[in-house]
């Protein structure tokens, strides 16, 4: 219930479907999944890391990291998804933490620069294309994450889909 009265849906940007619990606290479908997983990360992670890594495959526009970055203040966010679905969380987290360090991997320029410029490793979320994680893991540490999730879209995908994008 705290985490609702951090997090209510209606004062986040965009969210124009909300339900009332009293006038202060608010949810729809979608916003109760992301505020039970974030509960259940509360209660049962235990980071040792102080700014802990949570990669997110398939982050829609960025409502479960919204929520996670209220509670956990210190996290770092990698955000795995289609560009379409990135510019939105782009939007979305831009607005709803305009002091936060944003960076996007979208081509072979942004990919070498995050690697090679380290004041760009220091982010708050990381928004990564589909077409660029191979390329991502291919360098990346992933013994440097904390957490890995997934709440849909793998469950939405062929084994096409798998080999093409994972």
């Amino acid at each position: 219930f705290d985490i609702l009265e951090k997090c209510p849906v209606h004062k986040s940007p965009g969210n124009t479907i909300a339900f009332f619990l009293n006038k202060n606290i608010s949810a729809n479908l979608r916003w109760l999944r992301y505020i039970y997983f974030a509960s259940i990360l509360r209660k049962y992670c235990h980071f040792e890391n102080k700014s802990p890594t949570i990669l997110d495959i398939g982050s829609y526009y960025g409502g479960f990291q919204y929520v996670t970055k209220n509670i956990f203040s210190n996290s770092k966010h990698i955000l795995v998804d289609f560009p379409h679905q990135l510019a939105r969380s782009a939007l979305f987290l831009g607005e709803s933490f305009p002091n936060a360090n944003i960076y996007s991997i979208h081509d072979n320029n942004s990919l070498n620069e995050f690697f090679h410029n380290e004041s760009i490793q220091d982010y708050d979320f990381l928004l990564l294309t589909t077409d660029y994680y191979h390329k991502f893991s291919d360098i990346y540490s992933f013994s440097d994450l904390d957490l890995l999730t997934n709440f849909y879209s793998l469950g939405e995908m062929t084994k096409n889909d798998f080999k093409k994008y994972l």
